[in-house]
This record gives C-alpha cells, sequence and structure tokens, in this order.
C-alpha cells in the first residue's frame, strides 16, 4: 500500500481510501455481511481511509462503518461530512436514531444521498445545527473524534461566513474533530473553491470529483492548496460508474490494467492529490481497485491522452 502525508497535517493516509456513499443503500442481510467482510479485508490490506456522510443511507452508512471498524479505530482515519441533512432531524435524531436505524433494516428503506448538483440549503450548515450533526457523526460511528470533517457541498454563502468556519475551530479545540475541510460538489466552480482555500486558513483538505472528462481546473486548486498546506482527496474517479464504459478511457491494455484501474491511477497520479477515494460494495471490487497500485503506473503520454478528454466533454 502507498501511504501519503495529507498536507500539513499529522495524518499518514492509504493512497486509495474507502468511499462509503453506498454501503447503507441496502439493507439486505447478506449484503451487510459482504460489506463488512469487504470493510475488514480492506483494512487488512492496508487501506486506512475511510469517507462517509451523515446523509449516507439516512445514517446507516456511518452505523454500519463504525461497527466494522470500531476495533481498529486508532488505527484508521475516519472521515464524515455534514451541513446537507435537513435541520429539523438534525435536532431529533439524538433520540430517533436507534429506532429510526433498526426500521430502515427491517423495511429495506433506502434514504439515498442528494445529487451533488443540488444547491444545498444554508440553514443545515449554521453553527448550532453543524455542532448536533457532529454529534450525530460520532454517535453512530461510536467514537469520541472524528479525524476529518468537511463541510458536505456548501453553497457560496456559507463559505463566505465566519460563524462556520469558528464553529469548526471551536469544534477542533474540543477535541470533537482534528481536522477540517470542505467537500465541493461537481457544480462548484474552480474559482470559489480557491477563494474558500485562500479565505479560511483552517482547511486542512478539500474534496473535489477528479476524472478524466472533469472541467476541474485542478492546477488552480492544488496550487492554492499547496501553498496554505492543504491536501487533496479525489471522489468519484469513475464518474458514478459512467466512464466504466466510456470508450474515451483506454480498454485494458496490454499491461494488464482494466479501465477501473486506469481511471484509479489517473486519480492517485494526479499533481497535488493525496487520496482517490472510490465507492466498493465487494471483496471482488476491492481487489481489483487495490490492485490498481501494483499496476503499472500510467505515462505522461497516457495522462497527457486521459486528461485532454476534458475538452470532448
Amino acid at each position: 500500500m502507498l501511504y501519503r502525508r495529507l498536507g500539513r497535517t499529522d495524518i499518514e493516509a492509504s493512497a486509495i481510501g474507502f468511499g462509503c456513499n453506498r454501503i447503507g443503500d441496502s439493507n439486505a442481510a447478506v449484503d451487510r455481511r459482504e460489506i463488512e467482510a469487504t470493510l475488514r479485508e480492506a483494512f487488512e490490506q492496508g487501506v486506512n481511509f475511510y469517507d462517509t456522510a451523515n446523509v449516507y443511507g439516512g445514517g446507516e452508512s456511518e452505523a454500519l462503518l463504525g461497527s466494522a471498524l470500531r476495533p481498529q479505530r486508532d488505527k484508521v482515519v475516519l472521515c464524515s461530512k455534514v451541513g446537507t441533512k435537513p435541520w429539523r432531524s438534525v435536532l431529533v435524531e439524538r433520540w430517533t436514531d436507534p429506532l429510526r436505524l433498526r426500521l430502515r433494516r427491517l423495511r429495506r428503506v433506502n434514504a439515498g444521498t442528494p445529487k451533488s448538483g443540488w444547491e444545498r440549503p444554508a440553514a443545515g450548515f449554521a453553527p448550532r445545527f453543524l455542532e448536533l450533526a457532529v454529534a450525530g457523526s460520532l454517535r453512530r460511528l461510536g467514537t469520541d473524534y472524528l479525524d476529518l470533517l468537511y463541510l458536505h457541498g456548501p453553497p457560496p454563502s456559507v463559505l463566505r461566513d465566519p460563524s462556520v468556519f469558528a464553529k469548526l475551530e471551536d469544534l477542533r479545540e474540543r477535541g470533537w474533530i482534528r481536522w477540517y475541510g470542505v467537500s465541493f460538489t461537481t457544480s462548484t466552480p474552480t474559482q470559489e473553491m480557491v477563494a474558500a482555500v485562500e479565505r479560511w486558513p483552517g482547511i486542512a483538505m478539500v474534496q473535489v470529483s477528479i476524472h478524466p472528462l472533469s472541467s476541474l481546473d485542478l492546477a488552480r486548486v492544488a496550487d492554492a492548496t499547496r501553498a496554505r498546506g492543504a491536501g487533496i482527496v479525489a471522489n468519484q474517479p469513475f464518474r458514478k460508474g459512467a466512464l466504466l464504459a466510456d470508450s474515451r478511457v483506454q480498454a485494458p491494455d496490454a499491461l494488464g490494467r482494466t479501465r477501473a484501474q486506469t481511471l484509479l491511477r489517473f486519480a492517485v497520479q494526479c499533481p497535488g492529490v493525496d487520496v482517490a477515494l472510490v465507492g466498493m460494495r465487494s471483496r471482488a471490487h476491492l481487489r481489483e481497485n487495490l490492485a490498481a497500485l501494483d499496476a503499472s503506473p500510467l505515462t505522461a503520454e497516457e495522462m497527457g491522452r486521459l486528461g485532454s478528454s476534458a475538452e470532448i466533454r
């Protein structure tokens, strides 16, 4: 496993991180057993970076992740995101969580995740609700601190609100979180990302979508984060699966890379990227994805050819 230091933090993270956005989508017992086995095998294979959010699976993702990795808590990096859950549910979930999660498992309800392009209301990011939301995440994960907390796709008004970042500093001083950052939506302009990093020195990490068809100006974001000692986590390397069947991405080649491994290699090798997140629901997916680090690195020509695909987006 390849490990990298995350920006100015003291965190050494696996270059491939476990994205947990789908592990709470289904409540079938067989799926839960396979997901728990996949999480355990990922840890055994050296994956120590796990990324979830309080809205994934209606909270089930955090609960499942916490249950599976609780014995290894001091050896893993737990990251979650808050802000998109309706503020009214944040107010009451401390009492309703156990019953609601149990009912979801019995009824196999999929709560879904907000679409990345949807403008999230600023109310969910208000300092009072951020604190309650983090408390809920800690409770579901079964831990007393998060290694990394993200604002989950905040609208522009939140990125300019001093009270929001004052609350993040407060949570850090109290030991609830070790570091914080921003997970940007795919619709967030590059300039908004750069401005946020430049405006708030406490931002230690940013999470952005990186794949061959992304319109993100990664060089600008990387320059801004590097100048302030922040790091970058890449998500959606497969563009929610669409690129796995896209002819613009090279098929398995003579070196034996699958299309998924090519895309993961692209994200891992992009300048400025510390961790590439990938969602995995089975041990078969896990093994294929981790093999991307054993496959031959992409050449400069291959990186350039894949990166130029954005021009035909």
